[in-house]
């Protein structure tokens, strides 16, 4: 399949397959430091307010389906379910193992 003229894309091929699986971030996708208490390449839900950052591992969302918690003030809820797969995982992401979503309200 062919996309732009002189240009042979791979559509439906996943260019970083297992990248999710790594020991770490690949350089140009992350720079900063990461938590001791947290793996590398774990996934997070990454709440910002007021100059504060709180992170809600996907572990922990696994055990707990729903997250409550107060942010500079505000109630918060994060909500997980898990059967969303991986886009970074397989060849073909119909094929990747599942990792989950979540969505946050106020």
């Amino acid at each position: 399949m062919t996309g732009l003229p002189g240009y042979r894309a791979r559509y439906g091929v996943n260019p970083y397959q297992g990248y999710d699986t790594r020991r770490g971030p690949m350089e140009w996708t992350f720079s900063g430091d990461t938590p001791a208490q947290l793996p590398r390449m774990e996934r997070v839900v990454a709440l910002h307010e007021g100059g504060e950052s709180w992170a809600v591992p996907f572990s922990a969302l696994k055990e707990e389906k729903v997250v409550q918690l107060e942010v500079e003030g505000k109630d918060v809820v994060v909500f997980f379910t898990p059967e969303t797969v991986s886009a970074l995982d397989a060849e073909r992401i119909s094929s990747s193992r599942s990792v989950g979503y979540s969505a946050v309200y106020e």
